[in-house]
């Protein structure tokens, strides 16, 4: 289910305008038991931060700053000698370097969007 819901959220992102993605493969797996409308309201619901993210065709803008935190996080380990895989969204490093891990991507967070994360 999760699998699916993020990639409703996806499309919920990458749509210019509400509905934009319904008829999309978005859904394929949907249950019959919850409509798409509810399903959507609910993820809606969930994920208010970034509400106004949804259905405004910023996830290119979104995705950019994605990869500049993630070569600054880069770039840090090569300063710190530091090796850090990066596997899609995720950095991985020896279990020595988590906490240093930890405080650079929120660095790099705060540098590139002027803000801290906010982690829940």
């Amino acid at each position: 289910a999760r699998a699916l819901v993020k990639t409703v959220f996806c499309h919920m992102l990458n749509s210019a305008r509400r509905g934009g993605y319904q008829r999309s493969e978005a859904f394929e797996g949907w249950p019959p038991s919850l409509s798409r409308k509810e399903g959507v309201a609910l993820i809606e619901r969930r994920h208010q931060r970034v509400a106004n993210y949804f259905y405004s065709g910023q996830s290119l803008n979104l995705m950019n700053l994605d990869s500049e935190i993630c070569e600054l996080v880069l770039r840090c380990g090569l300063h710190d000698g530091v090796v850090i895989l990066p596997v899609h969204d995720s950095f991985i490093v020896q279990a020595e370097h988590e906490e240093w891990l930890t405080a650079v991507m929120d660095e790099a967070y705060a540098e590139i969007t002027g803000r801290y994360p906010v982690i829940t």
